[in-house]
């Protein structure tokens, strides 16, 4: 269901939250325990239908950063194509260039088989601690020397909205490695609009526009594969719309954070909207992704 996948690659994009963007960090992780943060939801429509919630959050501790994404399908679309997936990164922060990870897990059921990956960073090098299936099974494998120096998908979008916090605009290639593809994100940034109130947004007001283009590097599905050339096909057809996310500030005394989503697909436009923020504090972790 290439709709879906398109959702879920929106939902990547959409629920890494920019660390810069939040308030001053916890002093002393030892006594505060795991540190609070923001519980984000989202709704997910495809063609103006309602597919699936998703919830995300981010939690800070002075220059380091961790993100989660949770998402499922359920009801009618769960029980046709049942997917689940839980997202998580986190690495340290200097202020200067890229986000540094230290660990990425992105870990997955589609239809009743795993898809797991995990990846591990050493001075700046991802080292696959996990992946299944092999990517050699269907995709052309990532040459060693394009891994280096590269960050996984969450923390690529964490750089781009840490650059709209910090008042740089988001434009600019991120270099990104997620086990299975080696590939470019490439941000411009297209201003600052004002979003309307609507029924299924908690938000309305002044937002920075990021447009983002996938530029492919390597890891492709291999050309024996029909199906696959298919869903490629279609993915370029989905690219003729270029996803466009807004960051906006629904507490004023807050954050700013992705409000909303809008890409394309084979079965319509893809939105996805903010609908819920929650402050956490230390220790609050009930229902989180692990990390």
């Amino acid at each position: 269901m290439r709709s879906l996948r398109t959702a879920v690659s929106a939902l990547t994009v959409l629920l890494a939250v920019p660390p810069a963007a939040l308030p001053a960090a916890v002093e002393d992780p030892a006594a505060a325990g795991p540190a609070g943060g923001y519980r984000l939801s989202y709704a997910v429509h495809v063609g103006g239908i309602h597919v699936m919630d998703a919830e995300a959050h981010l939690a800070l501790v002075r220059d380091s950063y961790r993100i989660g994404m949770r998402a499922a399908t359920d009801g009618f679309l769960g029980r046709v194509a049942d997917w689940r997936a839980d997202i998580t990164s986190h690495g340290r922060l200097d202020g200067a260039g890229l986000p540094q990870p230290q660990e990425y897990r992105a870990l997955s059921v589609w239809r009743s088989k795993a898809r797991n990956t995990v990846l591990e960073y050493e001075d700046g090098t991802p080292r696959l601690a996990l992946v299944e299936p092999p990517p050699e099974e269907d995709r052309e494998p990532v040459p060693e020397h394009l891994r280096p120096a590269t960050v996984d998908p969450m923390t690529a979008i964490v750089a781009a909205l840490e650059s709209v916090a910090a008042g740089r605009g988001c434009g600019g290639a991120v270099p990104v490695y997620d086990g299975r593809q080696r590939y470019d994100l490439i941000f411009a940034d297209r201003g600052r609009e004002t979003l309307p109130a609507n029924d299924i947004s908690s938000f309305a007001g002044e937002a920075v526009a990021c447009a983002i283009e996938f530029k492919p590097l390597a890891g492709r599905w291999k050309e024996r594969q029909a199906q696959r050339r298919d869903r490629d096909d279609d993915a370029r057809r989905a690219r003729d719309t270029t996803p466009v996310f807004w960051v906006g500030r629904p507490v004023p005394e807050g954050p700013p954070v992705p409000v909303r989503l809008q890409a394309s697909s084979p079965l319509g436009t893809v939105m996805i909207h903010l609908s819920g923020l929650e402050r956490m504090g230390p220790g609050d972790t009930a229902g989180l992704p692990p990390l």
